[in-house]
């Protein structure tokens, strides 16, 4: 099991090691688990994945619903075999539409926040010939 994501500024510990801790509170043996904490942005994580996995091997890839086109997109690109298992969907609960779905709240500020930071990131690794 490969985690990874650099430290918060809010708590120093990695994204990683938390990972790590939670699969290992799972039932996950800690010597399975491979932390890359290291690692800037998506690529520098695609690039770690590839040392540690070469190209020939499937593995699953979880990462944000948000966030997996430009994930594999760039580990597509650089010859990787992901397999995409997304997880944190934000979804509605009916197809009924309703007032409050077009006023402006903290919520929708969050889901465009990310929005706009996904399509920029994908724009950028287009740019650079990533994708």
């Amino acid at each position: 099991m490969i985690v990874s994501g650099p430290a918060s500024g809010k708590t120093g510990a990695t994204h990683a090691s938390v990972l790590a801790t939670a699969a290992v509170s799972l039932g996950i043996d800690p010597r399975r688990i491979v932390q890359i904490d290291t690692a800037r942005d998506t690529d520098d994580e695609t690039q770690a994945v590839k040392q540690r996995l070469g190209t020939q091997t499937p593995f699953a890839l979880v990462t944000s619903a948000w966030h997996m086109p430009r994930a594999m997109g760039l580990m597509q690109r650089a010859g990787l075999s992901p397999v995409p298992c997304p997880v944190d969907f934000l979804c509605r609960t009916s197809d009924e539409t309703h007032v409050s779905d077009w006023l402006f709240d903290l919520s929708a500020l969050y889901q465009s926040t990310w929005a706009i930071h996904e399509r920029l990131g994908i724009t950028w690794a287009k740019l650079q010939g990533k994708i």
